[in-house]
């Protein structure tokens, strides 16, 4: 007898959009643009050693839990002032 051993935890699935049509529903605005563009810089010049601050990469690669992603970002946010507060501490005021 061949037992049931495929997605036995799995309560429900729901179709995710792909990001083309996010991004024509929810196009990015001036200021995300720019946010994005200058980040982007930033991360180049630390990459080639151009800028000598520390770069931490952290989070989850993709997100189905939204109240779980909240949560994630909240305890993020306070390790963030944490390390800021040890570290820069006259940064840690502005987040």
């Amino acid at each position: 007898m061949i037992h049931p051993t495929d997605d036995l935890r799995i309560r429900s699935t729901k179709v995710v959009l792909p990001p083309v049509f996010l991004e024509e529903e929810l196009p990015a605005t001036e200021q995300a643009s720019s946010t994005v563009f200058q980040a982007r810089n930033e991360i180049i010049n630390i990459l080639r050693g151009n800028d000598s601050r520390l770069m931490v990469v952290v989070g989850p690669c993709s997100i189905h839990d939204v109240h779980a992603a909240r949560e994630y970002a909240r305890l993020l946010k306070t390790a963030i002032c944490r390390v800021l507060e040890r570290t820069l501490p006259h940064h840690a005021r502005l987040l």
